[in-house]
């Protein structure tokens, strides 16, 4: 099973192989990256990248494309993490 940097940089390598490169797939990537690690911020950095999601939330809202990709970057980087492919699961 690839891990999910490998998953989240073959996204980005097969959306940025397209002619035109957009804001949307960046947003993607950097949404993603930040979102993966996010449990290794201090407590004060983990409240600043939160107010920083709430803020692309809301541009998102108004249209655009670099906060929607960056919204669902995130949203796939704690989908994956709630699944447990994003870190590893303790051992029993």
């Amino acid at each position: 099973m690839k891990s999910f940097k490998e998953r989240i940089f073959e996204s980005y390598q097969r959306y940025t192989a397209q002619p035109k490169q957009t804001d949307f797939y960046d947003g993607y990537y950097i949404g993603a990256q930040m979102y993966a690690r996010f449990p290794e911020l201090k407590k004060t950095d983990q409240k600043s990248f939160r107010k920083d999601i709430n803020e692309f939330a809301q541009k998102a809202k108004t249209g655009d494309p670099y906060s929607k990709g960056f919204m669902a970057g995130v949203r796939q980087a704690s989908l994956a993490r709630k699944s447990g492919t994003l870190y590893p699961k303790p051992r029993k």
